[in-house]
């Protein structure tokens, strides 16, 4: 073969050789894209079932107790908690049970493509076992920690004598009797009626406020939990008549005097200069986000100070009472108001331009009457108005309104109920702890237990601390085991419970 046909042979084969890795390239992208639309197609939920292609949608599941059967629209599914399943948009009927719980029903309605997280389902035991932990001839209050480890209790509201109750290991629960000291008090105990309260705990729950009353004077006391001998009035060390006050951090407080907000700093020994003036209330979530009512004239002003600044939301006039609450839901802020029998939520108000009006996110009517109580949920996705037994729950993150109405006495209508945790309330309007979901499913009966006393679980959830009174009247702290292990320890005295 002549160099020339040879040299024609080489490029032919070359250019057959271009042509097929083009075409396989060609066939390679194309097979990428159809499986990567499968994929999204599949993640956003599409099926093929009966015959067509149809958009489904993803429930998680999740309870407590884990290890729980989980029958969908009566078929028992091959998964236990936590898990999750495929399902087709539209109704579905959910139980999630245990051997020797109650079961836990939900109904649902999906959108397609939906990703629904059913991770609140509290499983409660068939029998529950409750034991008399302490008993008291006279208590004025208890106050929960806010991580659960500890239980402050003020046994008789005209004496500076507190408990605080150590439950971090339930083998080995301890209690220390202290007096809140009398340096820090602006009057010994014994010169006037005194009358103490508790206030709330720091957010790290090392700190506890009082609040000490005597004739018409108030002042506020920070208490360390470590070291009693530390306890500071913040009404004398910051030389202002502090009507109320609320933590920030352990060290940093935020409140009002003389109608005055401000912000108070142990480390620094200083209060700034008046952050909103005229000021009647407030409410504080986490340790910088505020909402705020102010009085002008026969005006009443809602407003927010977030970031360093206060915005303007909305005003009123004096003929109804405003109630307010503020909280957090994955990095927006939501802003809560109710006035007679509406309740108003706003997104992110603090996000208004000078002049911009702000816009509801939703509007929300309570038929029961004018709401009395106002709440949000820790993590910021609920919120809850209403009185005594009825309320509204609001869904931020459905966009969804609830109606409960549970069995309950009259006369109690400004008592409202108790978050017991993210998702799940607890209602004691009649003497009896009854836990319901945030939209009022799976109302439990649990315990009986007093009206006014909080209710806690510990840290991993498993015990729940109450109070009740038994028929010589003395007041009894009391401990639910909310699972069916058996505790390994002797928890309370052996005395029986009503």
């Amino acid at each position: 073969m002549n160099p020339y046909t040879q040299q024609y042979e080489f490029n032919k084969v070359k250019k057959q050789r271009q042509k097929r890795l083009i075409i396989t390239y060609i066939i390679m992208t194309f097979a990428i894209i159809v499986i990567s639309a499968l994929c999204i197609a599949l993640v956003l939920g599409w099926r093929f079932s009966g015959g067509q292609v149809k958009q489904g949608a993803l429930v998680q599941f999740a309870s407590f107790p884990s290890s729980a059967t989980v029958t969908l629209d009566g078929t028992i599914l091959n998964l236990k908690t936590p898990g999750k399943r495929d399902v087709d948009a539209g109704s579905h009927d959910v139980t999630i049970s245990k051997e020797d719980y109650r079961n836990w029903n939900k109904r649902l309605s999906l959108e397609p493509g939906e990703v629904r997280w059913i991770n609140y389902a509290r499983l409660i035991p068939k029998d529950v076992d409750t034991k008399v932990l302490k008993e008291y001839p006279n208590l004025s209050q208890i106050l929960p920690s806010i991580d659960r480890d500890w239980i402050m209790v003020a046994p008789d509201a005209a004496k500076p004598e507190l408990e605080i109750i150590d439950i971090r290991d339930l083998k080995q629960i301890t209690y220390t009797q202290f007096a809140i000291p009398s340096a820090s008090l602006s009057l010994p105990p014994e010169v006037a009626t005194h009358s103490y309260r508790l206030i709330e705990w720091s957010l790290d729950s090392k700190y506890i406020l009082v609040e000490h009353k005597y004739g018409d004077s108030i002042e506020f006391i920070r208490i360390d939990c470590k070291n009693f001998a530390n306890a500071v009035n913040l009404t004398v060390k910051f030389g202002v008549p502090i009507a109320d006050v609320h933590f920030s951090t352990g060290d940093v407080f935020y409140g009002i005097d003389s109608g005055n907000m401000r912000r108070y700093d142990m480390n620094a020994e200083a209060l700034s200069e008046p952050l909103a003036r005229n000021v009647t209330k407030m409410k504080l979530f986490g340790d910088t986000d505020i909402a705020l009512l102010r009085q002008e004239n026969a005006r009443f002003i809602v407003e927010t100070y977030i970031d360093g600044k206060i915005t303007k939301i909305v005003d009123y006039d004096e003929t109804r009472p405003i109630l307010m609450d503020i909280a957090s839901y994955y990095n927006n802020r939501y802003l809560s108001i109710s006035r007679g029998n509406e309740l108003v939520v706003y997104e992110n108000p603090h996000r208004l331009e000078k002049g911009q009006e702000p816009q509801q996110y939703t509007k929300q009517i309570f038929e029961g009457g004018e709401i009395k109580w106002l709440d949000m949920s820790s993590v910021g996705r609920f919120v809850i108005a209403g009185q005594s037994r009825q309320w509204i729950t609001y869904d931020i993150e459905l966009d969804t309104k609830s109606d409960i109405n549970l069995a309950g006495m009259p006369g109690y209508e400004s008592v409202p109920p108790q978050w017991i945790d993210e998702s799940n309330i607890i209602s004691i309007a009649d003497n009896k702890l009854r836990m319901v979901d945030f939209n009022g499913d799976n109302e439990q009966v649990i315990l009986n237990t007093l009206l006014n006393f909080p209710v806690s679980l510990n840290d991993n959830g498993k015990v729940l601390f109450s109070t009740n009174r038994n028929q010589a009247g003395v007041y009894q702290l009391q401990v639910s085991n909310m699972t069916i292990e058996k505790l390994t320890t002797t928890l309370g005295i052996s005395a029986p419970v009503n």
